[in-house]
């Protein structure tokens, strides 16, 4: 994870975690989107959906 964190930008590009385990969504992302039963039910900035 830190190997992409410090590659991304200096590449330009993304990248997607996906994961169970909020600690790492909280740790590692800008950006979340949440899905249940299949659909979006919300997206946005990661510190005003996922608690740390």
């Amino acid at each position: 994870m830190e190997l992409l964190q410090r590659l991304c930008p200096d590449l330009n590009m993304a990248s997607t975690l996906v994961s169970h385990k909020t600690y790492l969504v909280a740790a590692y992302t800008d950006t979340v989107h949440i899905p249940e039963d299949g659909q979006l039910i919300a997206y946005g900035p990661t510190t005003t959906h996922v608690s740390t």
